[in-house]
């Protein structure tokens, strides 16, 4: 009797390791990666504001409140793109300065015609910066003792490890963007061009080797 028990009990593990080992070869064959390429990408703020003439100069200027924090992307005489009904207008910082508490900030178009101008409050984008870095999706992200960082596959022994991200310039509702190549001048290890990453990383597709 407490040989045919033995028995079941290994029949048992055997089944319960070859239902593992096919889901985990499963798994494997079906993680959805992400080789991460070098793209161009426009760091932008969205505001409400109007565009003015002034009547001494005849310049265009738009004028709009930031936040302290998007404060830090401007400087006096720094060049920008405003995007406004289509067009691309390009501009420069005129002037920053705190109005009721707040952070003012105005820009001088250069002499384009703006089309459709009114004077009431409008929709922009400003453009502040324009740069090529790697576009890391948020889906990818986890944290780890509080820093950020993806699951990037060893190509050579077909483990994953977790990469913290350093040189974040800028994010967006979906994406984060790290600079690459500052992150290499500086010595910074972090994510690399052409590394792949997993897209949804998860408990099992995180402690198993990627076929």
């Amino acid at each position: 009797m407490k040989k045919v028990k033995y028995t079941r009990l290994v029949i048992l593990g055997i089944l319960i390791y070859l239902v593992f080992n096919t889901l985990v070869m499963i798994i494997s064959k079906n993680v959805d990666t992400l080789v991460l390429k070098n793209e161009k990408v426009d760091a932008k703020i969205h505001v409400k504001g109007t565009i003015e003439k002034d009547a001494n100069d005849q310049s265009n200027y738009l004028s709009t409140y930031i936040s302290k924090e998007d404060s830090n992307n401007f400087e006096k005489n720094q060049n920008v793109i405003i995007e406004y009904h289509e067009q691309k207008l390009d501009a420069k910082v005129y002037k920053i300065y705190e109005n009721n508490n707040k952070i003012m900030v105005k820009l001088k178009i250069s002499n384009q015609i703006v089309a459709n101008q009114d004077t009431s409050v409008e929709e922009f984008d400003i453009i502040y910066n324009q740069m090529e870095c790697l576009k890391i999706p948020k889906t990818s992200i986890k944290t780890k003792d509080n820093k950020r960082g993806v699951y990037v596959i060893d190509e050579q022994s077909q483990s994953v490890k977790f990469v913290i991200l350093e040189g974040i310039t800028y994010e967006n509702e979906s994406s984060v963007f790290v600079d690459y190549y500052k992150n290499d001048i500086n010595g910074v290890t972090s994510v690399n061009l052409y590394d792949k990453i997993i897209l949804r990383p998860n408990s099992i597709n995180t402690n198993i080797r990627i076929k």
